[in-house]
């Protein structure tokens, strides 16, 4: 069993997002397979689902061509799972007996984007108005707070810069209003809470299948 030291989690995770863009797919594939996997699942729901959280996760990652093509890569990775044995797809696709590891495998490999988006939700359901300087104050400590009870795993889930892409997210989806007040501050308010509620529930889903 290799395991890695504390201390070098930052350094590593760096190579890995060098190299995450590749495995986007799977990942968010393995995700949906988790989180529903008591559904009588169906090439098209999974489609529905991968494209969702291609969406909430745009600022994360530059996709390829390859990884939006996504009635192309639903085919070709479900048959990859199926090819490993990690599903079955005879009547409906679920993940195959004692494959649930495996497939977490695939699945953690983006956790830490679920868990840093569930942070920043969690501090706007409560925070309806703001700058920007306050928001990060309330997203840190609500981060801090969620990682000491264990609600968030990874230590690196707590990023400045995810946190930023979160909020640039949520301004350019129109569920949060910024009136600049200078260069480095700007006035912030949800004028979307709907969304921010629902995308923090279907994160919540996510990270308990995760977990």
């Amino acid at each position: 069993t290799y395991t890695v030291n504390e201390e070098d989690r930052a350094r590593i995770n760096l190579y890995k997002n060098n190299i995450i863009h590749f495995l986007i797919p799977v990942s968010f594939i393995a995700n949906i397979l988790l989180a529903y996997n008591d559904d009588n699942l169906s090439e098209e729901f999974i489609e529905k689902k991968y494209y969702e959280l291609l969406n909430i996760f745009s600022k994360e990652f530059i996709y390829s061509e390859r990884a939006t093509n996504t009635d192309a890569i639903i085919r070709e990775t479900l048959s990859f799972l199926d090819s490993e044995k990690l599903i079955t797809t005879s009547s409906y696709i679920k993940i195959s007996d004692d494959q649930q590891k495996n497939c977490l495998f695939f699945a953690r490999l983006t956790q830490e984007y679920f868990e840093t988006y569930s942070i920043v939700t969690r501090a706007l359901k409560r925070n309806l108005s703001m700058t920007t300087k306050e928001l990060i104050h309330e997203i840190r400590t609500k981060g801090n707070s969620m990682y000491q009870e264990k609600e968030i795993i990874l230590p690196e889930s707590l990023s400045m810069p995810a946190y930023n892409n979160a909020i640039k997210k949520f301004i350019s989806s129109n569920a949060l209003s910024e009136s600049p007040i200078d260069h480095k501050n700007s006035d912030l308010e949800v004028i979307n809470l709907e969304y921010i509620k629902i995308l923090n529930s279907l994160l919540k889903e996510y990270l308990k299948a995760l977990h």
